[in-house]
């Protein structure tokens, strides 16, 4: 049940959505996202690691993390925390630190963790005003694998 499309919107930006099943309920989830050395664990494609950040799960409260970047140097992306609903919704910012290959513009990501069959969550991610088509495609690309880390951190085999 894994499915993701990108479409483009009436201010032509582009929007991302993607839904993941995962192997446990929404509070498991929910808690994979609320501090750092949880998502410092899963954050981020196959091959990548944090290695640095932090995170101030509130309403209002800011997040940072820092991945290296198979170019060199690092690549780091932050954001503000807009809505925190446990354990069924985060609305945050997300916005890339000024580099060559990433676009800077600020971004907004919704995620919702709704309980399915069998104790499991569907994951649904929705990221909005991203700039150009290449950019939604490269989102979707690591927010795939990412989604892979976390279930695999979560118990899925």
């Amino acid at each position: 049940m894994n499915k993701q499309t990108i479409s483009q919107n009436a201010e032509e930006k582009f929007v991302l959505e993607m839904t993941r099943e995962l192997p446990v309920v929404p509070e498991k989830v929910f808690a994979a996202f609320s501090n750092f050395e949880a998502m410092s664990a899963w954050f981020g494609p196959h091959g990548c690691k944090v290695n640095d950040g932090e995170l101030n799960f509130v309403e209002g409260g800011s997040y940072r993390m820092q991945i290296p970047s198979e170019k060199g140097g690092n690549n780091a992306v932050g954001g503000i925390y807009k809505e925190i609903d446990p354990p069924s919704r985060i609305v945050f910012s997300w916005k890339w630190e000024p580099r060559e290959e990433i676009s800077s513009d600020e971004m907004e990501i919704t995620i919702e963790f709704r309980e399915i069959e069998g104790g499991k969550t569907e994951l649904s991610l929705r990221q909005i005003l991203v700039p150009e088509q290449d950019v939604a495609e490269h989102h979707s690309w690591g927010w795939a694998e990412t989604f892979e880390r976390l279930g695999a951190f979560l118990g899925e085999e």
